[in-house]
Formats: structure tokens, sequence, C-alpha cells
């Protein structure tokens, strides 16, 4: 049985991706005010893939809270993620077999092109020493197919002793912070960032219908805008999950007019593939103007946003289209 989608959240997806391509702009601008890299000590890139992150694990759970049958379950996540990310991927490819003259352009082995094509080529990147073919998806990609492939087992142990699996979990997270940290392990990081998102949904009317979880997330995310912290992971997982609640708040307010609800759907219908392609655009743009003047920057962002939505939508349409193809064409 399908479930009745929980309102706010479309436009707290638009608002995270809005804010991602606003901050990937301002990371390669050369705007003479860089307006959205920093809330404080805190960075602003880090705090919405950690919302992100929250997002995702929370949604999964609504929709999900017990995975019934898992190779369903598989087989949904692989059409959310493969065929609009192999279509983006494909495009760049071929660009850069024109742009270069041959099929393997990188100096990279050729096997790890197998890397690039699984999607994980990406959280790999620092590991690998940026020798592959990663050119789409950015690296949260990598980890939220990681994420994915292990939401099962997470779904079981929450129910066999969620307080048990809960407190080995953070645990494990603060040990890690506290430990000589490897990046190759920081899936940690994220494995809690996710879980966190199914807690809050497990206690949805504890978190989304109380005027007091509310008021604790302002409070906190307040404290967090003015006070210097060390920008450990800890900070942006109070603080973006506060400002997970905050958003859905808000977004459930604000789709009460019938225009923000559609352009709220529309646009976190999307979000997904907004995350994919946005980086290419930025980057893309920049090389023909990158503005120096703060008030031209501002209206070259709006035109970036713009290019994504119309390239996401297409893409979008583009997946979805193949995929009902290929139901056709097995049926």
């Amino acid at each position: 049985m399908k479930k009745n989608k929980i309102v706010g959240i479309n436009f707290e997806r638009m608002v995270l991706a809005f804010g991602i391509i606003t901050f990937h702009y301002y990371c390669h601008s050369s705007s003479e005010k860089k307006l959205f890299l920093h809330i404080n000590t805190l960075k602003v890139g880090p705090i919405i893939t950690t919302c992100f992150f929250i997002l995702s694990g929370a949604m999964l759970f609504y929709n999900h809270e017990v995975v019934h049958d898992i190779t369903q379950f598989y087989f949904k996540r692989f059409k959310s993620i493969f065929p609009a990310f192999w279509i983006a991927y494909f495009v760049e490819y071929m660009r850069n077999i024109v742009n270069t003259n041959t099929i393997f352009w990188s100096s990279a082995p050729k096997w790890r092109l197998i890397l690039s094509i699984s999607g994980i080529d990406g959280y790999l990147y620092q590991y690998l020493h940026g020798q592959d073919y990663y050119i789409l998806g950015e690296w949260f990609l990598g980890a939220i197919i990681i994420l994915y492939s292990i939401y099962p087992l997470l779904t079981w142990f929450m129910q066999k002793n969620f307080a048990l699996t809960t407190i080995c979990l953070y645990t494990t997270y603060i040990v890690y912070l506290f430990s000589n940290q490897s990046f190759f392990f920081e899936i940690i990081i994220y494995i809690t960032y996710f879980y966190t998102g199914m807690v809050i949904f497990r206690f949805k009317k504890y978190f989304f219908d109380n005027k007091l979880a509310l008021i604790m997330s302002i409070f906190l995310c307040f404290l967090l805008t003015i006070i210097r912290t060390n920008g450990c992971s800890i900070f942006y997982l109070v603080y973006s999950a506060g400002l997970f609640i905050i958003l859905q708040r808000i977004g459930s307010f604000i789709e009460k007019w019938n225009l923000a609800k559609h352009i709220s759907n529309f646009v976190g219908g999307i979000s997904y593939e907004i995350f994919l392609v946005q980086h290419i655009i930025i980057l893309r743009t920049l090389s023909v103007k990158n503005p120096v003047n703060t008030y031209k920057s501002i209206a070259l962002i709006i035109i970036i946003i713009f290019l994504c939505i119309i390239y996401a939508k297409l893409l979008n349409l583009t997946a979805t289209g193949a995929i009902a193809m290929l139901k056709k064409q097995t049926k």
C-alpha cells in the first residue's frame, strides 16, 4: 500500500538543491563577496549534504519501515539512481572522448571505469588519489549507493533491538570521530546521518507534530549560528537535524498555497537529477562568464539554477521514458 506523501518534504528537497548549487557556485566563483560558504564556523556544503542524508534515511524509512521483498526493494532503488545517472554519465563520457580523441581518456587503469559506471568513483576519489574516470555525480552518490545497500540490514537491527542498535551505532560514530580517522571508513559518519533520519521518522509525531521539537530545533540552529565551533561532525549533525525539522515545518505551511505546492513538487521531484548535474553546469557557465561584481554574480546564480532545472527535468524525462520502454519490451 502506497503511503501518503509527507507535506513539506518536496519543499525541503528544493531548498537543499538550490542550496548546493549556490554553495558550489561560490566555491568556484570570482565574486568579490562569497555569500553562501559558511554559517559562522560551519561550512554550508556539509550542512546541506548532511541534511540530505538525514532526509534520505527518513523518507526511505517512511516508505519501507520493514523490507518485505528485498529483491523488489533493490530494484526500486536501482531505478531511482542508475537510469538518470547512466544517461548523464554517457553524455559527459562522450564529450570527453570528443575532446581527447580517445575512449580511455584518463591516465587511470582501464578497469577503474567500472567504479565510475557503478557510481562509487566520486566517493573513492580521494582514496584513489583522483586516478579514475570520475566526471559526474559528486562523492555523495557513492555514499548514497552504499547506504541504500545496507538499509535492509539497518532496519533489521532496528526491529530486533532499537535501543541496542542506536547505542552501538552512535558509540561507533563517536569513537571514530575521536580516533585516528581514516577516510576509507568515513562511511560511518554518513551511516549515522542516514540513521538519524530513520530515527526521526520512527518517532515522527514527536519531531514533526510537536511544537517543542520545532522550538528546540530553532534554538539549536540559532546557537550554532552565533557560537564558534571546531567544525566537528557532531555540530553538523545537530544543526542539520534541526534544519531538517525546521524546513519541513516551513514547507508544510508554504505548500498550503497551490502555486507554491506545484513549484515545490516540480523542483523537489527532480532534486536528485539536479544534484547529479549541477556541478558540471556551474563549471561550464563560469568558464564562459565569471563576474566579480556581487550583483552580477547573483544574477548568474539565478540563470544557473534555471539551467540546472531544465537539464535535470530533461534527464528525468529521458530516464523515465527509458524505464517505460524497457518495461514494455520485457512484457
